[in-house]
Parts: structure tokens; C-alpha cells; sequence
């Protein structure tokens, strides 16, 4: 008799369930659910991060009306808020910097313009921390005026400083954030490059977004070390160019106009590479032209990335 009563007690206690934990799964599946069909925005879980101790109010509430700790609920919560934290805060990351790069929605911050001057050659090194950069053609507007021109934009009092020095006909344009910490908050740069005057570039930016369109610019030297997310690259369609691309990134994309010959070279370690071996094909540890040594438009492209996708086309 005594066996059956214990057997029942136990059967008992342990036919009361934990419900607390059940319900939040099912819970966050709905709303992942419909993160993925789109009816609601990713941005959700940062409104329904601030209420995590709710969920500590009812395993305690659960306890007292249960008698039982749900301790396999309370470890998981243990490693699972720090992730979720982190991914809200990615999340966050990502809807501030989606905002304050926009350029529909972010303010024109600061200007600068070179005059040209007279200018034979140029060359223009840039220093950017975070953001986005695009770089490509004066207007025709300022092309018989001016020789660069930035606009920076942002939701922030972004500045930068640039100085320009000129010695035979060469001006030498460094662009700098005017604190000296090598860092912008976050914005959208717009660096514009006269195309008649041939003009060195060196960029070094470790930012979010890269859009280089160099297709009707003149460029003997290009050198670009980035770290960015996702980074487009042009390379000009006239002329001879040397050009490096280092660094790391999610992917990269390297456009050589139709027109271009080229031979290039790839070290580090990409997961995949894609490069079109019908107009590149493969000569030993490069990618040539057939008639790279006789083109006048080429290029000679060395990349040194540990990029997860790297497309040559």
C-alpha cells in the first residue's frame, strides 16, 4: 500500500507540467515565422528584447504554483540571452546604420571642393572608418572647375579634413577624419574625381558598404585596403592601371570594362572565387588576357583578400 501511495505522489508530481517554457518556444517560432514571411520586420525583437525579465517573473511564478524549478528552462536562458542580446544589438546595428547611410534620408553634413587649378596630375589618398563610400565621376557641371569634390551626409556631426598640396603641377589631395582617430561615425561619403586629369587613388576603409565606379576616370595607380561587408569595384576603361585590392570582406566584386585586358593575380584565401576564365584564362597562377602584352586598356590587378566570395567578371 505504501509503494502504490508513492507511486501515485510521484505520478502526480510529475504530471504537472512546466508551461512557461513550452509557451516562449512557441512564441518566438510564430514570430520567427513571420520574420521569414515578411509580415514582420526583423527590427520586432528589438521591441520585445526590453521585456526578458518578464520571463524570469513567470518561472518564478511557475515555481511557486508548481512547487518545481524549471531549471533546464533557466539554462537555457542563461546562454541564450547573451546571444540574443548580441543579435539585437547587431539588429539594432544594422536598422542605425541602414538609416544614417540612406541618401534620401541623410542630411548633407559637410562639403569639399579642389579647384583644379591647372592640375597635370593629382593624386588622392583617403582615410574612412565606418559607413559607406561610393567614389566615381565629377558632374559635367564641375569637370572643367573643379578636380575633386566630397560630400559627406549623416545623421551625425560627421567632419573630415582635407588638405591639399601642389608641387609641378601635381596636387596631392589626403582626406582624413579632422579628429585624427582614423574613425567616421556613421554616413555615406561621396568622394567625385575630375576624369580628365590622371589621378592616383589610395583608399583605406574599414566600413560597411564600397562602391567604386572608376570606369570613365583615369587612374595609372589604384590601392584599396578595405574591410568592408560588401565592396563593388570598376576598374577604369582607358588607359594602363596598376591596381592592389587588400584586406577582408563578406564579398567583392571586381568589374574590368569590356574593352580591358588584364592579368590578375589572387593570394589569401578565399572561400570561392569566381573569375571568368572565357575573357581571363589561366596561366599558371594568373589570369591573362590574350592580348594583354599588345592592349593599350589594361590592367594588372593584384588581390590579397580573405574575402568569403570574390567575383572577377
Amino acid at each position: 500500500m505504501a509503494r502504490h501511495e508513492a507511486w501515485g505522489s510521484e505520478q502526480r508530481r510529475s504530471g504537472r507540467r512546466h508551461l512557461v517554457g513550452p509557451l516562449v518556444l512557441l512564441g518566438a517560432g510564430i514570430v520567427l515565422l513571420l520574420n521569414n514571411l515578411q509580415i514582420l520586420p526583423w527590427s520586432v525583437w528589438r521591441d520585445i528584447w526590453q521585456y526578458w525579465p518578464v520571463l524570469l517573473i513567470l518561472l518564478g511564478l511557475e515555481a511557486l504554483a508548481t512547487g518545481r524549478v524549471a531549471w533546464g528552462m533557466l539554462v537555457l536562458l542563461v546562454v541564450l540571452i547573451p546571444v540574443l542580446g548580441i543579435g539585437v544589438s547587431a539588429i539594432d546595428f544594422a536598422s542605425y546604420w541602414h538609416e544614417a547611410t540612406r541618401p534620401s534620408n541623410a542630411p548633407l553634413t559637410q562639403a569639399f571642393s579642389q579647384p583644379l587649378e591647372g592640375a597635370a596630375t593629382a593624386a588622392v589618398e583617403m582615410e574612412y572608418g565606418a559607413g559607406a563610400l561610393d567614389v566615381g565621376p565629377l558632374p559635367a557641371d564641375l569637370r572643367d572647375t573643379v578636380l575633386v569634390d566630397g560630400l559627406v551626409s549623416g545623421h551625425q556631426n560627421i567632419r573630415f579634413d582635407a588638405r591639399a598640396t601642389v608641387r609641378n603641377d601635381r596636387h596631392t589631395i589626403r582626406i582624413a577624419p579632422d579628429d585624427g582617430d582614423r574613425h567616421f561615425d556613421l554616413g555615406r561619403f561621396q568622394l567625385r574625381l575630375s576624369p580628365t586629369v590622371p589621378t592616383d587613388l589610395r583608399i583605406e576603409a574599414a566600413i560597411s558598404e564600397l562602391n567604386v565606379n572608376l570606369e570613365s576616370l583615369r587612374v595609372p595607380n589604384l590601392a584599396i585596403e578595405t574591410g568592408a561587408s560588401q565592396a563593388r569595384i570598376t576598374l577604369p576603361a582607358q588607359g594602363q592601371t596598376n591596381a592592389s585590392i587588400e584586406g577582408g570582406a563578406a564579398r567583392i566584386e571586381v568589374i574590368v570594362p569590356p574593352n580591358v585586358a588584364a592579368r590578375i593575380s589572387v593570394d589569401g584565401g578565399p572561400n570561392r572565387i569566381e573569375i571568368d576564365e572565357r575573357r581571363f584564362p589561366r596561366q599558371g597562377d594568373e589570369y591573362v588576357s590574350p592580348n594583354y602584352a599588345t592592349a593599350t586598356e589594361r590592367v594588372n590587378l593584384r588581390i590579397a583578400v580573405g574575402a568569403s566570395r570574390l567575383t572577377v567578371q
